[in-house]
């Protein structure tokens, strides 16, 4: 797909607002609107709004899918509303677009553990056909939605190595109730169907690339139009990022005759992410690892300055007014402040000036700090 591609140049886009939950819905000029994608989106504070920008889901809208999003009806920790948001949308989808043929869910973080309940919902065969859970936060708990651990439509979950420990309690508790129904100790109601999960042996939350989830989510599909996984139930899906073919950094020496590494911005995203062209590889060059904390030297602004933590989604240990160069999922790097991604009010990376193209080198501390543990959840 043309990354420059826009949701208005594939599809006819419809924004509304229910029970004070925003939604947009973007249905493909092109195709037969019979294949129909809703995402659960995770935990958001105040201001967020509801968007379809995912290249993944315009890549769907391109092959004929539509897809909806909601912002649900408040931001923060919400479950049982925003389940009720869902099947909101689904409703409206139906009256104003058609009755699709097959529906799925994308469940991202909290949007995870919120469409897993829907999964375990009665008669939720009749209205879903499988969900794709990235990162599911199946801790989150909220007064009277608790889990039956009975879902009775396929779910794939997405799951980092750090996330293994819940998805994997939560699937073997779907397998013992499955067995007891089995055996006819549990009667009544649909099939119970044991979710699988595909494994990405990378730490983090969310930390996947685009390849990874393209995969899951085809398999999923394949699950529910076959009526049986072709697949393990236990899969390693760690891919490789789709087109990543190295970077153009190259390694300098400073004044001082220490080592470093030159780069550029290729990309900003949000006017406050900005995208460099280095890997964690060419950081090794340099001594350079996570945990670390580097110098920034913009030799386009009189050489300025700035400490900045390499880190690891989720930057546990991290300050929250720390300056953050993270490696994305798609092997590139990424440097924001993390005050911005845990919604604080402080100095904004913004303030070095960067644009895309400017120059950047990346220079090892001579004294690291004591790198911090980065902890892995249960």
């Amino acid at each position: 797909m043309d990354d420059k591609v826009s949701l208005d140049d594939v599809a006819t886009v419809h924004r509304g607002v229910i029970d004070g939950a925003n939604f947009v819905v973007g249905v493909p000029k092109e195709g037969d609107t019979s294949c129909l994608l809703i995402h659960c989106h995770g935990f958001r504070p105040e201001g967020m709004h509801a968007e379809i920008d995912d290249p993944f889901w315009l890549r769907l809208i391109q092959q004929g899918w539509t897809v909806a999003v909601t912002s649900y009806r408040r931001p923060g920790l919400i479950v049982a509303d925003a389940i009720r948001d869902v099947f909101n949308l689904r409703n409206w989808v139906c009256c104003e677009v058609g009755i699709p043929a097959w529906c799925f869910l994308d469940g991202r973080s909290m949007g995870g553990a919120i469409s897993t309940r829907i999964a375990e919902r009665a008669n939720v065969k009749k209205l879903f056909d499988g969900v794709l859970a990235i990162g599911a936060a199946l801790l989150v708990k909220e007064a009277g939605c608790d889990m039956t651990y009975k879902p009775t439509i396929p779910i794939v979950y997405l799951t980092n190595t750090s996330e293994h420990g819940p998805i994997n309690d939560y699937i073997a508790k779907v397998k013992i109730n499955a067995d007891k129904a089995s055996k006819g100790e549990d009667r009544g109601g649909d099939e119970i169907v044991t979710p699988a999960l595909h494994a990405i042996h990378r730490e983090g939350h969310n930390w996947t690339n685009a390849r990874e989830r393209w995969r899951a989510f085809s398999t999923l599909v394949e699950w529910a139009f076959v009526g049986s996984l072709v697949t393990e139930f236990q899969f390693d899906g760690t891919r490789p990022a789709l087109m990543h073919v190295g970077s153009t950094a190259t390694l300098i020496t400073m004044p001082d005759g220490t080592p470093a590494i030159e780069t550029t911005v290729f990309q900003v995203e949000d006017k406050t992410t900005f995208h460099l062209d280095v890997t964690l590889a060419d950081l090794d060059k340099i001594k350079v690892r996570i945990n670390h904390v580097v110098e920034i030297i913009l030799p386009e602004q009189d050489n300025l300055r700035a400490s900045v933590h390499v880190g690891a989604y989720p930057f546990v240990g991290i300050p929250d007014t720390a300056t953050v160069l993270a490696e994305t999922p798609e092997d590139f790097m990424c440097l924001f402040s993390l005050s911005e991604f845990r919604n604080k009010p402080a100095e904004s990376v913004l303030a070095l000036g960067l644009r895309h193209g400017s120059k950047v080198i990346i220079q090892g501390q001579r004294n690291h700090p004591r790198p911090f543990k980065y902890r892995t959840m249960p």
